[in-house]
C-alpha cells in the first residue's frame, strides 16, 4: 500500500495491506441496504436511472452506433450516438458505408446519417447554435417502413429557432426504399467556390445551391459526422431505439478509417469508445478519450435521502494514464456555495483505480460542478487517498456513506476509511444537497493528451440509510 500522510480529520484504519483480497458478494457482506437495481431488465430502467443506453465502439470491424431510451409521456427527445472528426480540421467530402441495423420507435423517428457540419469557430467555442449548418444523407424510419432523406439545414440564431433559407435538394432519391441491416453508400460533399452541396445515396445524386443564402459564409471548419439518432415527433413517444453500423469511411477522396482496430482511433475521431448499456445482467460501462473528460455513467432518477450507496463492480480494463477508474458517488449535503445547480454541494466518490480503491471528496463551486474545491487534498495521493487493495477483473463491493457526521468509504470487508468533511472546511449548511445525485459508472480524465480507458461491469446497486460500520 502506498504511504499516505493524513491530516487530523482522517482516521485510516487500514493497518496492513490485504494481500490476495478477493471480492465479496452481498450475502457475504450482509449489508442491510435495499436493492436498487440488479440490472436484470431488458434495457436500463427509466424509472431508476438516466440517461438511456448508448454505444459508440468498434464491433466486428465496424463502428457500432446505438442509442436507446424509455421515455416519459410527452418527453421531447433527441438521442444520438456518433463519431466525429475533430473540430477546426476542414473537410469537404465524406463517403461511408452505413446501415440501420435495427430500430424501435413509438411516436419518434430513428435515423442513420452521414453529414458535413459547418460552424463559425467563435460560435462553436461559445456553445451557441447560431451559424450551425448540417448537410445530411440518411436512412430513417417512416410511416410504412424505412425511407431515404437528404437535406441541408442551418441555425441562424443562438437557440436555433430561426433557420437559414436553404433550398430543397435538386435530384431524385433512389426509387427503392432502404432495407433493414443492408449496407448503402451515403455521401456529402461541399464546393466552397460555388457554395454547392452534393448529396449522394448509392448512385443517386442531388445538389443544394447555397450561393444565395446571404447569411451563410462557409469560411470555417466543416466537420464529418456519422450518427444514429432518435428524434421526438409527438406527445405519444414512449420508447426510442436506433442501431446503426458504419464502415469504410473516405474523407476528401482518400481512405480514412475501416475500423479494423480494437478501439476508435483518437488521431482520427474526436471522442473515444463509449458504452452505456445492459449486457448479460450487468451494466456495462466503457469510457475512453485522450483530450476531453469521458464519462459513462448512470445517475439515479431520485436519490433524495440516500445516505449509503453500495455497488458490486468489476474493473476489466484500466490504463494508468488518464486517471481511469470505475466509480460510485453521491452529492451528500449542501455547504457554503452559490445555491444554484450543484454549486456548494459536497460530493464523495469511491473508485477502482487498477489494483487500488481510492476516495475523493470535493465541493462544487459552480452550478455545473465543472469547478471544484478538493477536500481530500491534504490526505496525500494527489487528493485520492487509498482505501484498499483490489484485483482487476474481480467483482468488488464499494460502499460510500454519510451519517451527518462523517463519511465512510469501504472496499469489500477491508478496514474502512473515515473522513470528516466539516473539519476539512465544508460546514453543513443544509442536510440535503441542492441537487441530489448519486451515480455509478466509469470516468477518464486525460492527462497531457495521454489516452485513458476504463471498462467495468456493475452487477448490482443498493441504496438507503446509513449503516453501522464498525
Amino acid at each position: 500500500m502506498r504511504p499516505v500522510h493524513p491530516p487530523l480529520v482522517f482516521c485510516l484504519l487500514m493497518l496492513s495491506a490485504c494481500d490476495g483480497c478477493g471480492s465479496m458478494d452481498y450475502d457475504e457482506r450482509g449489508l442491510d441496504l435495499p436493492l436498487y437495481d440488479d440490472f436484470e431488465s431488458e434495457i436500463i430502467d427509466r424509472a431508476l436511472w438516466y440517461p438511456g443506453e448508448h454505444v459508440r465502439e468498434i464491433r466486428d470491424g465496424e463502428v457500432a452506433l446505438e442509442t436507446r431510451h424509455d421515455l416519459d409521456d410527452g418527453e421531447d427527445i433527441y438521442l444520438r450516438a456518433d463519431v466525429r472528426t475533430p473540430p477546426f480540421e476542414e473537410h469537404h467530402e465524406v463517403l461511408a458505408r452505413v446501415k440501420l441495423v435495427d430500430h424501435e420507435v413509438s411516436g419518434a423517428q430513428a435515423r442513420a446519417a452521414v453529414e458535413l457540419n459547418y460552424q463559425d469557430e467563435d460560435d462553436w467555442l461559445a456553445g451557441l447554435d447560431q451559424s450551425y449548418v448540417a448537410a445530411r444523407s440518411e436512412i430513417r424510419s417512416g410511416g410504412s417502413g424505412l425511407e431515404w432523406a437528404w437535406y441541408v439545414f442551418g441555425c441562424a440564431n443562438s437557440d436555433c429557432t430561426q433557420g437559414y433559407p436553404f433550398p430543397d435538394p435538386v435530384g431524385e432519391l433512389p426509387a427503392e426504399p432502404p432495407q433493414p441491416d443492408t449496407w448503402y453508400d451515403l455521401g456529402v460533399a461541399f464546393d466552397e467556390y460555388t457554395s454547392t452541396f452534393t448529396l449522394t445515396i448509392d448512385d443517386a445524386t442531388a445538389t443544394v445551391d447555397a450561393s444565395d443564402v446571404a447569411a451563410f459564409e462557409p469560411d470555417d471548419f466543416l466537420q464529418v459526422r456519422i450518427s444514429s439518432r432518435v428524434t421526438g415527433l409527438d406527445d405519444s413517444a414512449d420508447r426510442g431505439f436506433a442501431a446503426a453500423r458504419a464502415d469504410d469511411v473516405e474523407i476528401d477522396g482518400a481512405p480514412f478509417d475501416d475500423f479494423s482496430g480494437d478501439e476508435l482511433d483518437l488521431d482520427r475521431w474526436r471522442r473515444g469508445d463509449l458504452v452505456r448499456e445492459l449486457q448479460d445482467g450487468a451494466f456495462a460501462s466503457v469510457a475512453a478519450d485522450d483530450d476531453e473528460v469521458a464519462r459513462s455513467r448512470l445517475v439515479m432518477a431520485d436519490s433524495s435521502g440516500v445516505e449509503a450507496l453500495y455497488a458490486q463492480i468489476a474493473l476489466d480494463e484500466h490504463t494508468a494514464s488518464g486517471s481511469s477508474r470505475a466509480r460510485i458517488g453521491c452529492a451528500l449535503y449542501h455547504s457554503e456555495g452559490s445555491g444554484e445547480g450543484q454549486g456548494g454541494d459536497v460530493w464523495a466518490e469511491l473508485g477502482l483505480w487498477g489494483d487500488e480503491a481510492r476516495a475523493e471528496v470535493f465541493r462544487c463551486t459552480d452550478p455545473d460542478c465543472d469547478q471544484v474545491e478538493w477536500l481530500t487534498d491534504a490526505a496525500g495521493e494527489d487528493g485520492f487517498p487509498v482505501v484498499g487493495q483490489a484485483a482487476m477483473g474481480e467483482v468488488h463491493g464499494l460502499l460510500v456513506q454519510w451519517d451527518g457526521a462523517e463519511l465512510v468509504f469501504q472496499l469489500d470487508d477491508q478496514e474502512p476509511l473515515r473522513f470528516d468533511p466539516v473539519a476539512a472546511g465544508a460546514p453543513v449548511e443544509a442536510a440535503q444537497p441542492a441537487l441530489p445525485r448519486c451515480l455509478v459508472g466509469t470516468r477518464v480524465d486525460p492527462d497531457e493528451s495521454q489516452p485513458g480507458r476504463a471498462a467495468a461491469r456493475v452487477l448490482e446497486v443498493r441504496a438507503g440509510g446509513a449503516l453501522d460500520i464498525p
